[in-house]
């Protein structure tokens, strides 16, 4: 809505002139009416127009007059002059007082429209830039120093959408049309927007957001939101991650209710285990500790988006922390710290978990070398990590690298890692190909090559084997 001020000492030019906009302007206005300079001003400092229509010569306070005053005031419309007198006094005195448009009378139809509607336009641009500063300061102050939601945006309520996909702001504001959308904040996973309710029915409808992956909080009235800033956002990130079950798929997804505490209480107690295992360099105990929390067979399904939130959150804010002098120093737990951090890059929740499962692990074997357990182990794995794009690496060659038995590695290598030789390297070469072919700029056999692959047919069999996708296919998923 925006609201327009005619200021102007004859009714029937008063009278025309709102016929003009209301007959040829496609916003929704308001229109208030002013019959001198004095109610104009009146009506300024009361109504806070977004755009003001004054003649420029009109008994007591002129046009002239009323604009002098109204450039002083903190929140001023933006202003288009109408004059009978084509007077170069009048059109500079408009230009000085900051004028958009100076239009002699009798209005040119044509022109009169297209002035009103780059009033309009740099409305919009003005309310877009206020509130996108003041969301921003809202989300970075809401623990502290709360602040007020600009209530008249958002009269009937809101709601708050997480969204995840390429140029999700931009198709937002595409799709919103005259609705105000506001950014909010980003994070690792997603952006965060606010829309007024009456928006909801064109972002539901919308198949350019059905093709993306968007969460959907539930309706919030300006004040509500305001105080619960923090829940709303964790609230459209679960709905957000409806997305990852029972398999993930694209879509728009409505938060449909809180997970119950016994759940995040679970995880905590095992996370807690998990960590000591870790430190311990007790494997196996990792790997069952791992497997616990990435259970979600007994839980509802509307309980599983919290979950996994709640083990995004954990990892990132407990492990990566609790790891950050070694991790910075160490390029494989950078590495797989990238890929779980960027969750929305995993095709199913079981391949986020076992980039989880490699960096604990790896974590473990730190402690082990650190704690005088089987060296040759991690010394092997810092070994395949820089060489397995060799296609003549083998156990045989690795083994003899570390000076270790060849059946007493295969049966450390194993006990340590959780996986044989020959899966662990195959891993290690299928997540390289994976980040390859993302880039798009690499054929299939050219990809093959780069990973260790003497054979592309064999290769194109083992990387379906592990994704249950052709090269060629996750290439182009990847790439929309």
């Amino acid at each position: 809505m925006f609201k327009i001020l005619l200021a102007d000492d004859e009714k029937t030019i008063r009278a025309g002139i709102k016929k003009i906009i209301l007959t040829n302007i496609k916003e929704e206005v308001s229109i208030l009416e002013a019959r001198n300079g004095e109610e104009a001003y009146t009506l300024c400092m009361s109504e806070f127009p977004d755009l003001l229509i004054t003649d420029i010569r009109m008994p007591g306070t002129d046009g002239v007059m009323l604009m002098e005053k109204i450039s002083s005031a903190t929140k001023k419309p933006y202003m288009i002059v109408l004059s009978g007198y084509d007077d170069f006094s009048y059109a500079k005195a408009a230009i000085t007082s900051g004028a958009l448009a100076y239009v002699l009378k009798p209005v040119d139809r044509e022109e009169f429209i297209s002035a009103v509607n780059k009033g309009i336009q740099l409305v919009k641009e003005s309310r877009k830039k206020m509130n996108e500063s003041l969301m921003q300061e809202i989300a970075n102050n809401s623990d502290t120093n709360p602040l007020s939601f600009p209530r008249e945006q958002f009269p009937n309520g809101l709601y708050c959408l997480a969204i995840y996909g390429k140029n999700s702001r931009e198709t937002l504001n595409r799709i919103t049309g005259s609705s105000p959308c506001f950014f909010l904040s980003e994070n690792s996973l997603c952006r965060f927007f606010i829309i007024p309710c009456e928006a909801l029915e064109k972002i539901t409808g919308s198949d350019e957001l059905a093709n993306m992956y968007t969460g959907i909080s539930p309706l919030y009235s300006a004040p509500e939101a305001q105080s619960n800033l923090k829940k709303i956002k964790a609230q459209a990130q679960k709905a957000l991650l409806s997305c990852y079950f029972p398999q993930k798929h694209t879509g728009i997804f409505k938060f449909k209710a809180e997970a119950s505490a016994d759940i995040f209480a679970d995880i905590e107690a095992n996370w807690e285990k998990c960590i000591s295992f870790v430190e311990l360099h007790d494997f196996e105990s990792v790997l069952k500790s791992i497997k616990t929390l990435f259970e979600f067979s007994g839980i509802e399904e509307d309980e599983k988006p919290a979950k996994l939130l709640y083990l995004y959150e954990k990892i990132l804010e407990s492990l990566f922390r609790r790891y950050l002098s070694i991790s910075q120093n160490d390029a494989y737990l950078h590495t797989k710290e990238v890929m779980i951090e960027r969750l929305f890059r995993s095709a199913s929740v079981e391949e986020w978990k076992s980039f989880v499962t490699d960096y604990v692990i790896y974590l473990a074997a730190i402690f082990n070398k650190q704690n005088g357990g089987t060296p040759f182990v991690t010394k092997a794995l810092e070994y395949m990590e820089k060489n397995f794009t060799n296609p003549d690496i083998t156990m045989a060659t690795v083994s003899n690298y570390v000076s270790a038995n060849y059946t007493w590695f295969s049966e450390k290598f194993k006990e340590q890692t959780g996986s044989s030789f020959n899966d662990y390297l195959k891993k290690l070469r299928i997540n390289k190909a994976k980040e390859l072919l993302e880039l798009g700029i690499y054929k299939v056999y050219e990809v093959s090559q780069k990973c260790g692959y003497r054979d592309s047919k064999h290769f194109i069999k083992s990387f379906h084997a592990t994704t249950g996708l052709k090269p060629s296919e996750w290439a182009q998923l990847k790439s929309n």
